[in-house]
């Protein structure tokens, strides 16, 4: 899935871009082993696994976050492209040409008007 404006980005970018839906899987995937990890150590009562687990959880949510933040910003950046080259045009018309939903889009315009 490469969305609208992915091929004119550099290379990292690019391919976070078109992997996005795998890093998200990937980072609560770990948060749901460590959480698993975390319940088998409670259980058995053992603090080192329960401790290694409980990092787990927090270390792929972080990421998951991270992983988003980075959408967000690139979003963002291509939002605001968009409505340098374009002031008249509407969401709907910015998302058409970016290849993204219209709420995307004002979420987008929303953050850089506040200054987010």
């Amino acid at each position: 899935m490469v969305i609208g404006g992915a091929e004119k980005m550099g290379g990292l970018m690019k391919r976070l871009v078109v992997r996005l839906p795998f890093l998200v899987a990937a980072c609560f995937a770990v948060a749901v082993a460590g959480g698993g990890a975390a319940v088998i150590g409670a259980v058995q009562h053992s603090h080192a696994v329960c401790a290694e687990g409980l990092a787990g959880v927090v270390a792929g949510v972080s990421a998951a976050l991270l992983v988003g933040r980075v959408r967000d910003l690139d979003v963002d950046r291509r939002v605001k492209e968009r409505m340098a080259l374009c002031p008249e045009a509407t969401a709907e018309e910015v998302a058409d040409f970016l290849g993204l939903r219209p709420a995307v889009v004002r979420m987008s315009q929303r953050r850089l008007v506040s200054g987010r």
